[in-house]
C-alpha cells in the first residue's frame, strides 16, 4: 500500500497561490456570517442588536479583504475584471459599505440630529431649556442585499478556485523540474506574529 505525505516549503513562485487560498478563505468566511445573520433574522428577529452587528461588520470585513489592497500579491483585475452588472453592482455597494460606513465614522448610515428641548406649556417664559443629540444608524444591510450578497461570493468563489487550479499546475510543474532533494530542504520558518516587526526595530537600533 502507497504512503502519502507532504513537506512544507517555502517558495516565491508560489506566493500567489498562498495569497489566493487566502482570498479564498476570506470569502468563504463572510459566506458564513452572511448565513448566519439570514438565519438570525428567520430564527429570531429580534435578537441582540451587538449580535446582529458583530455578524454583519465581521461578514463584510471579511468580504472585502479579498479585495483591498495589502501586502497580499493578488492583481485585483484577476477577480474584478468583466464582471456581470447585477455582481459588479453588489460588489461595489458592499465594498461601500466596507470602505464608507464600517471604516468611519461619519458617513450616510449613521445620523445625529440635535435636539432643542423646551416645555410646551411655558416656552413664552422659559425658552429651550436644554440641547441634546440623537443618533441612529444603520445596522445592516437587508435580507435582500444579503441575499444578493450571497449570489455575489458564490461567483468569486468560483472564479478564483478556477485560478488557484490554474496556479497549483504552475507551481507543481516548476517543482517537478527540480530535484526532489531540494525541494524537501525548502523548509517553511516557523511563523511568529510580528516577527518581521521585531527584526526591523533590533535593526534600526543597532544602527
Amino acid at each position: 500500500m502507497a504512503t502519502y505525505t507532504f513537506s512544507e516549503f517555502h517558495f516565491e513562485e508560489a506566493e500567489l497561490l498562498v495569497d489566493l487560498v487566502g482570498a479564498q478563505t476570506d470569502l468563504a468566511d463572510a459566506r458564513d456570517y452572511v448565513e448566519r445573520l439570514l438565519n438570525t433574522f428567520k430564527d429570531s428577529p429580534s435578537e441582540d442588536y451587538y449580535v446582529i452587528e458583530a455578524l454583519c461588520v465581521t461578514a463584510i470585513v471579511k468580504y472585502g479583504r479579498a479585495f483591498v489592497s495589502g501586502v497580499r500579491t493578488i492583481d485585483k483585475r484577476t477577480l474584478t475584471s468583466d464582471l456581470p452588472p447585477e455582481i459588479q453592482i453588489t460588489h461595489t455597494n458592499f465594498l461601500n459599505w466596507r470602505n464608507l460606513h464600517i471604516t468611519h465614522s461619519v458617513n450616510d448610515f449613521e445620523m445625529a440630529k440635535l435636539h432643542a428641548q423646551y416645555c410646551v406649556e411655558t416656552v413664552e417664559e422659559t425658552g429651550i431649556t436644554a440641547v441634546s443629540v440623537a443618533q441612529s444608524r444603520i445596522v445592516t444591510p437587508s435580507s435582500h442585499e444579503l441575499c444578493d450578497l450571497l449570489t455575489t461570493i458564490d461567483y468569486f468563489l468560483a472564479r478564483i478556485q478556477s485560478v488557484i487550479n490554474s496556479e497549483e499546475r504552475r507551481v507543481l510543474e516548476i517543482l517537478r523540474g527540480l530535484p526532489v532533494e531540494q525541494v524537501l530542504r525548502m523548509d517553511e520558518p516557523v511563523m511568529i506574529p510580528g516577527a518581521d516587526r521585531q527584526r526591523a526595530s533590533k535593526s534600526r537600533k543597532r544602527q
